[in-house]
């Protein structure tokens, strides 16, 4: 009876165990549950990583791979174990990277982009300019584009290869605003006197610019001002006619200029006769004299300028429109009616010349067709409002004819073969300076020569050769 309630009593204390670590356990969860959780429903804990450590390898180049710290961190700042952060966000820990050795210095190089324009640090900082008194300028910020590129053909790099041995120039730098000014003129300038002596008419008064804007100002205001005026009513016959002006005729020459040409020297020649010039010498030199002046007025056909005359015609009109005397109109001011002016010549070409050889005169099958000119020549300049000259020169697409056109000369690029893997250079480029002086990146230094060279040579040789057989 003692052994069977004693083994009663030892399952319900282990039964009730059971239930205290059930109860114990369902509550950590709950409380782990909550701990790792915000009020937002996102984990406390999340990845936090360091730099990127340097590039490591055995050869120069894109061969290499660096790697940084990946931890675990609570939302509070302390590091914990890597099981509480999300598995599937984890960052990597090391990445494929450019291994740069001291003879890249002479293939990468910084490219600078222009500086852009001063923008305002106030517009800048809280997105609109603001009102402002401007007392000596306004502090601004410029920026421009910084980036390592490839020396050989400019494409971009890693901007890690050329802070290897240079720091990344500045992105940004201070810049100072001037004020704006605004336009600044000067005072107006006295009325005018009325443009009409009687009835309405017109009167201005104009001022200049003494400051432009500059930087942004107020443009300038207007210049000129008209005001209409009244000096009196017209009375007589001077508010009743007026003056009506017509267009210019075309330039002409006068109709009997020739004539008059030819008129005078026949006078000329006949007055010799008359005066009984007989002295043949005395006549030869004047008539060697009028020689030379005409020879001298036809120096230049190209530029053969003869002035002329324009007419127009001005009319007393009477206020109802019908012509009138010009004595009654006043004439104090009346405008010219002749002028002289130069006669306008359009400009003469001569016919086009036979066209020229083709500039081909081998065969090339890149580039198979050349080109043949024609040319013209002036006979006489465009002068005053005459028409311009044509175009003096034009071509057209050819190609080598006949038979037996010799292939063209072409040329190509020929190396020698690499020479042996030399040291030296590179250790004579290392920087001395540096206290992390380690082995030689990557190796060695090949050299090979480079030179030009007539591809063709030998068939051209042969097809000359075989010409001069034939001849």
């Amino acid at each position: 009876m003692g052994l069977g309630w004693r083994g009663a009593g030892t399952l319900r204390k282990r039964t009730e165990g059971s239930w205290y670590l059930l109860v114990t356990v369902l509550l950590l969860c709950g409380f782990w549950k909550v701990h790792t959780q915000t009020d937002d429903g996102k984990s406390v804990y999340f990845w936090e990583t360091g730099p990127w450590g340097r590039c490591m390898g055995s050869d120069c180049g894109p061969g290499g791979s660096q790697s940084r710290a990946v931890w675990c961190a609570h939302v509070d700042g302390w590091t914990t174990l890597h099981t509480n952060c999300d598995q599937d966000q984890r960052p990597s820990n090391q990445r494929n990277c450019f291994r740069v050795c001291d003879w890249h210095k002479d293939l990468y190089d910084w490219k600078l982009g222009a500086w852009n324009e001063c923008v305002p640090v106030s517009a800048r900082t809280f997105g609109a300019p603001r009102p402002f008194v401007c007392s000596g300028g306004e502090e601004g910020i410029q920026t421009r584009e910084v980036g390592c590129i490839l020396k050989s053909d400019g494409s971009p790099a890693e901007d890690a290869i050329c802070e290897y041995f240079e720091p990344k120039p500045r992105l940004e730098q201070a810049c100072l605003i001037p004020c704006p000014q605004d336009c600044v003129v000067s005072e107006y300038s006295p009325w005018t006197s009325c443009s009409k002596t009687c009835g309405t008419g017109l009167r201005n008064r104009v001022r200049s610019v003494l400051v432009p804007p500059l930087f942004g100002g107020a443009i300038c205001p207007n210049l000129t001002e008209f005001q209409s005026c009244k000096p009196g009513p017209c009375k007589g016959p001077e508010g009743m006619y007026s003056l009506r002006v017509g267009p210019w005729t075309p330039c002409a020459l006068p109709q009997t200029r020739s004539a008059r040409q030819v008129k005078r020297r026949k006078g000329k020649g006949g007055g010799l006769r008359e005066r009984g010039v007989k002295d043949p010498e005395t006549r030869e030199l004047i008539q060697k004299k009028r020689t030379r002046n005409r020879l001298n007025r036809q120096e230049s056909p190209f530029w053969d300028i003869q002035v002329g005359y324009q007419t127009r015609e001005v009319t007393c009109i009477h206020r109802n429109g019908s012509a009138m005397a010009r004595n009654l109109c006043t004439l104090r001011d009346s405008p010219p009616t002749v002028q002289s002016c130069v006669l306008p010549k359009d400009c003469q070409v001569t016919d086009w010349t036979d066209w020229g050889p083709c500039s081909k005169t081998c065969v090339e099958p890149k580039s198979p067709r050349g080109t043949r000119t024609r040319s013209r020549q002036v006979l006489q300049f465009p002068v005053g409002e005459g028409v311009e000259c044509p175009s003096l020169e034009e071509s057209k697409p050819c190609e080598p004819q006949g038979d037996g056109v010799p292939p063209c000369a072409n040329y190509t690029w020929r190396t020698t073969e690499w020479s042996d893997c030399r040291m030296d250079l590179l250790l004579s480029q290392q920087d001395r300076r540096r206290s992390n002086l380690t082995g030689l990146c990557g190796g060695g230094l090949q050299t090979r020569e480079v030179y030009c060279v007539q591809a063709n040579a030998e068939l051209l040789t042969y097809l000359n050769d075989l010409r001069h057989k034939e001849k």
